[in-house]
């Protein structure tokens, strides 16, 4: 991966420069932030994963993902005081610490659960949830029951979802991938 393709080498004297770019690059980047609050402040929980809808091209349409909380959405995001509200408080599991879109099908999005970032309070998920129908209705993906913790989902541009896990008592871990819309999961990193 760090191989230089003219060189043919893993070019290691670099890697100094390299990382003294990015240390610069970084503290450049936090120092010029400036942050608003935009919510949802009303409700309790952690804030894992943040989506900007792709089908508002206002860009004004956001879903939040809350630990303990489930799916929140705003329809007003870049107003001063964006209303958020619960998509779906009811679901099987709403430690949610992951959203994706599928840039294929905008409709389709997928949403981990579950916290493995070795917190004290970390809480368990139940695999990944997916809606069809941009949003409004979520259901968990039956061959996901056994994820334990979702870090990330990622899609492809083949629309092969991937998803990142640490599980504990099962033997899915690592990186799963599902090229049928997350009907059946094939792990291709890991070992389990």
């Amino acid at each position: 991966m760090t191989r230089d393709p003219a060189l043919n080498i893993v070019p290691k004297e670099r890697l100094l420069a390299a990382m003294k770019f990015m240390s610069t690059a970084r503290t450049t980047q936090i120092t010029d932030l400036t942050w608003t609050e935009r919510g949802p402040n009303n409700i309790g929980g952690r804030s894992r994963a943040i989506l900007i809808d792709k089908r508002d091209p206002t860009g004004n349409t956001v879903f939040a993902a809350s630990v303990s909380g489930g799916i929140f959405k705003t329809t007003n995001f870049t107003s001063s005081s964006a209303n958020w509200t619960v998509v779906d408080d009811h679901m099987a599991n709403l430690a949610v610490t992951a959203l994706v879109q599928d840039k294929n099908n905008l409709n389709n999005m997928y949403a981990g659960t579950g916290e493995g970032w070795f917190n004290v309070d970390a809480v368990r998920g139940a695999g990944i949830f997916k809606s069809t129908d941009g949003g409004i209705t979520w259901n968990q993906l039956a061959s996901t029951a056994q994820f334990e913790y979702v870090q990330d989902i990622v899609i492809d541009n083949n629309g092969n979802v991937y998803a990142s896990l640490r599980n504990l008592a099962s033997a899915n871990r690592g990186v799963m991938r599902s090229v049928n819309g997350g009907t059946s999961w094939t792990q291709v990193l890991g070992i389990p």
